[in-house]
C-alpha cells in the first residue's frame, strides 16, 4: 500500500472523501476501531499530508456558476511555464490546471 497505508487507513480516507464532516465515532463504527484509535490514525494521515484539509462542496448552480469550460492554452516556451502557473493558480475561477502533450501546453478547467 502507498505511504505505509493499511486497509483501515484507506477506508478512513475513502469515507472522508465522500463526507469530510464525518464524526470520528461514525468512522470508528465503520472501521471497527475505538474513537481514540481513529483520531490517532487521522492525526498521522494529516502529519503525512495525506489529508491536506477538509472542504465544503458547493452547489455551483445556486451561485449561477453552472457552466464549466475547458480551455486549451499554449504557453510560448517552457521558460514561461512558471509564471503562467503562478498566474493561473491566483485566479479563483480556474479550478484546475494541467500540463498536456500534443496541441497546446496546458488545459484549464474554469467555472
Amino acid at each position: 500500500m502507498a505511504q505505509g497505508l493499511d486497509e483501515i487507513d484507506i477506508k478512513i480516507l475513502n469515507h472522508l472523501q465522500k463526507d469530510g464532516r464525518s464524526q470520528r465515532n461514525k468512522l470508528a463504527e465503520i472501521v471497527h476501531l475505538s474513537v481514540p484509535s481513529v483520531s490517532e490514525r487521522m492525526r498521522k494521515l494529516e502529519e503525512k499530508e495525506l489529508i491536506k484539509g477538509y472542504t465544503a462542496l458547493l452547489d455551483s448552480k445556486k451561485f449561477k456558476f453552472d457552466i464549466t469550460a475547458f480551455v486549451f492554452v499554449e504557453v510560448d516556451g517552457s521558460d514561461n511555464y512558471p509564471i503562467f502557473i503562478e498566474n493561473a493558480v491566483a485566479e479563483p475561477e480556474i479550478l484546475e490546471c494541467h500540463s498536456i502533450t500534443g496541441d497546446g501546453s496546458h488545459i484549464l478547467k474554469i467555472r
